[in-house]
């Protein structure tokens, strides 16, 4: 009987040490890094035993910069860059490049998101954002182009894929494949692979705060909480939103990365159908389970006009567990137009008649900042020039950490 109740004292014993460990284990923080890739502040986190988790992260970095190389529209040695120059060379005689695989079907992607949604997300408007000044001009024939001559650059139509040789044809000069509207998405779920290759089973991957793709949950709870800013202001939360395991969110807004003041006030989103940028202060933010397509199909929502038109039912129809939120500046008030699988996923916050929030703003105050905003002064790892990269230490300040953020975690 002794050894009995010895034997039962021992067990209870350490089934306390087992619970307080686990207990102890879901209180520790996340290891996280960040480094500035791809034009934005890239913010990995992941939980688990320090030295596997600190390789994971650098291995999912390493696929950050990996994938950079393949399809930046800024690096003029990205193999996607290479393809443009060769493809959009002067003559009248069209020639084939051929592509590697991966960048290949990221065109073929590409392009079936363009015909999916009536060309409003088109992967060749890059000579307009050039002409707009917000990317570089790839060459000195190109500085100064008038709109007129990059509209008539413009056209998912007039490419043409070979896809037995996996070679590409633009039918006129000058034109090129821009695949920023997918690549931070694609290199958020890459990324979020890796990371579960190196047995990662709880982690966040965000690229600037505008592309995140989650990895199962954080310790102890259901999900990874998202807000979702107010375009108006660029920082209060408007909308809340849980990220569930393999799920992606894109944001994309007119507050964020724009030129000029009042009335010649323009954002990078351009409609390719005009060639005129989207003025105004809207967001658009996608929930889905492939970081490509959120990422992709925040733009075309921009051009679709007021209300819930068929074409936003159409766009949504073609992507499984696909949503949308929409917010809009309407001078008296905030527009908020949810559609698509669950629009109930994307919850209300409570904000005052200025577009502040209120209770919400300052419940989640310590982790708005997250990706960047609400403070002043220049982040403590900003790189010198765009294409760099930068490594910040654990501990950043991070009320100063990325500028073009969409969601933050609160």
């Amino acid at each position: 009987m002794g050894r009995r109740c010895q034997r039962g004292w021992q067990i209870g014993i350490a089934a306390i040490l087992c619970t307080l460990y686990l207990v102890h284990a879901s209180d520790a923080p996340p290891r996280k890094q960040v480094r500035y890739l791809m034009g934005t502040l890239c913010e990995i986190e992941a939980y688990g035993d320090e030295p596997n988790t600190e390789d994971a992260i650098s291995a999912a970095f390493d696929e950050l910069k990996r994938v950079d190389a393949l399809l930046s529209n800024w690096k003029a040695d990205s193999e996607l860059m290479v393809l443009n120059r060769a493809a959009g060379a002067a003559g009248a005689q069209r020639p084939w490049v051929t592509a590697s695989p991966e960048l290949f079907q990221r065109i073929q992607v590409a392009l079936h998101l363009a015909q999916a949604t009536d060309g409003l997300f088109d992967p060749t408007v890059g000579p307009l954002v050039r002409a707009y000044g917000f990317l570089p001009a790839p060459s000195r024939s190109s500085r100064g182009q008038s709109i007129a001559e990059a509209r008539a650059r413009v056209g998912w139509e007039k490419v043409k894929l070979n896809a037995d040789s996996r070679a590409v044809q633009f039918a006129i000069p000058g034109m090129e494949i821009d695949l920023g509207g997918i690549a931070k998405g694609y290199a958020a779920g890459q990324a979020a692979q890796i990371m579960r290759e190196h047995g990662i089973i709880s982690g966040l991957v965000s690229l600037g705060g505008s592309s995140l793709t989650a990895i199962g949950t954080p310790p102890g709870r259901r999900a990874w909480h998202l807000s979702i800013r107010d375009p108006r202001d660029g920082s209060s939360p408007a909308a809340f939103v849980e990220l569930q395991d393999g799920e992606s969110l894109s944001t994309s807004g007119t507050y964020r990365n724009v030129k000029g003041e009042g009335k010649d006030r323009r954002s990078h989103i351009i409609d390719p159908r005009t060639g005129q940028p989207i003025r105004g202060r809207t967001s658009v933010t996608v929930l889905t389970p492939n970081a490509e397509v959120s990422d992709a199909l925040t733009k075309p929502f921009f051009f679709a006009g007021g209300g819930i038109p068929a074409r936003w039912v159409k766009w949504l129809a073609g992507f499984e567990n696909t949503s949308v939120i929409l917010l809009r500046d309407q001078g008296s008030g905030l527009e908020r137009i949810t559609a698509g699988a669950h629009p109930e996923r994307f919850e209300r916050s409570t904000t005052t008649g200025d577009g502040n929030a209120a209770k919400a703003n300052r419940r989640s105050a310590q982790h708005l900042a997250r990706d960047g905003e609400g403070s002043t002064g220049h982040p403590p790892c900003a790189p010198q020039a765009r294409g760099s990269e930068t490594n910040c230490a654990e501990g950043y300040d991070s009320a100063h950490v990325s500028r073009d953020s969409g969601a933050s975690l609160y």
